[in-house]
């Protein structure tokens, strides 16, 4: 009974925590670069690399956010404890195969052009993560 009520209680406090990110994207979140988001709108840029690294940064953290919240869920519908190490431990390691996917492709570059690339394969990986979330949460409704 205690472990639901504690279940129930990290599924709600996931909602509350607006800036809940994984390792990887927390770090991103406080770059400094991001003082001058209020001035870029990114349904309309003119392409500069500050606009594209902002906007980069600004939807890995929407994603991300969304991916933590859809497997938050699934972790609140687990009730087996073991079970829910597992899915723990594996998202632990789908985080560092994403970093180390965002760092290959990004190798090569340079200065903003790298972290563009980065947040960009970061965001793709992290898409594609919520796709497979939203079918396993289509399975245990």
């Amino acid at each position: 009974m205690i472990f639901k009520v504690l279940c129930i209680l990290c599924f709600t406090l996931s909602f509350l925590c607006p800036a809940q990110n994984t390792k990887d994207v927390g770090f991103i979140k406080n770059q400094p670069y991001l003082k001058y988001a209020k001035h870029i709108n990114c349904d309309s840029t003119s392409g500069t690399t500050l606009e594209q690294r902002i906007c980069s940064n600004i939807k890995l953290q929407r994603v991300d956010s969304m991916m933590l919240s859809k497997f938050n869920q699934i972790l609140s519908k687990i009730e087996n404890d073991s079970l829910i190490s597992v899915f723990k431990t594996h998202q632990s390691h789908w985080e560092a195969e994403r970093k180390s996917i965002g760092m290959l492709k990004s190798e090569g570059y340079e200065h903003n052009a790298e972290a563009i690339m980065y947040m960009h394969y970061m965001i793709q990986a992290t898409e594609t993560r919520i796709l497979t979330l939203d079918i396993l949460l289509e399975e245990l409704y």
